[in-house]
């Protein structure tokens, strides 16, 4: 069974929650994700692994007619590209150019601090 994209971010920030847990939160959500410490075990394993190889051509690249193929995005520097492009982008080059975004989600975390007076 594959997972929503829902499940994945949270997934997702969990894992970003954790990273940042000595440090202070890089944003809201962060600072809301569940903690990861189930993930981790208490002595690691140091056994080596082999690799598998990739299944996938590496040096594939888009076609000139892919789904936003057309769109110019300022990566220059973070957060400049338009979010829900860039998301929507990556939606159908995954999932095909039929294929209907579901609507973003925008949601805060508010954390109120009580005053001496309080």
């Amino acid at each position: 069974m594959s997972k929503t994209p829902q499940q994945l971010r949270a997934e997702i920030l969990d894992l970003v929650r954790e990273y940042h847990q000595a440090a202070f939160p890089m944003r809201p959500f962060d600072a809301a994700a569940t903690p990861m410490f189930a993930s981790f075990q208490e002595k690691p394993d140091l056994r080596t692994f082999a690799a598998l190889p990739e299944k996938v051509d590496m040096t594939e690249k888009n076609l000139r007619t892919a789904w936003g193929a057309g769109l110019k995005m300022d990566f220059s520097r973070e957060d400049a590209a338009d979010d829900y492009l860039l998301n929507e982008t990556v939606w159908k080059s995954v999932r095909g150019a039929a294929s209907p975004m579901p609507a973003p989600i925008h949601a805060a975390f508010v954390f109120t601090r009580q005053s001496d007076d309080d």
